[in-house]
């Protein structure tokens, strides 16, 4: 494993601001998004899903990413 690799954790609204508008409308109660994290690393994007583990192509509409190589690693 190549230690200089960048390593990102990818977060993602899944319906894109649409919970925020209508979520109280639809389900009675506030929400600001409906959350899905990815780990970016080797150009994939590894998540949980219906397989269990599985990756894909990283996406382009992330919310938030962190860069893990912005970490000092423990001895």
């Amino acid at each position: 494993m190549d230690e200089d690799t960048p390593v990102k954790v990818h977060i993602y609204d899944l319906t894109k601001g649409m919970a925020r508008q209508f979520s109280q409308m639809f389900i009675g109660k506030h929400l600001d998004g409906v959350w899905h994290t990815g780990v970016v690393a080797y150009g994939q994007e590894f998540f949980f899903g219906g397989q269990g583990i599985e990756s894909c192509p990283p996406l382009l509409i992330c919310v938030i990413s962190f860069s893990m190589n912005e970490y000092q690693k423990e001895a």
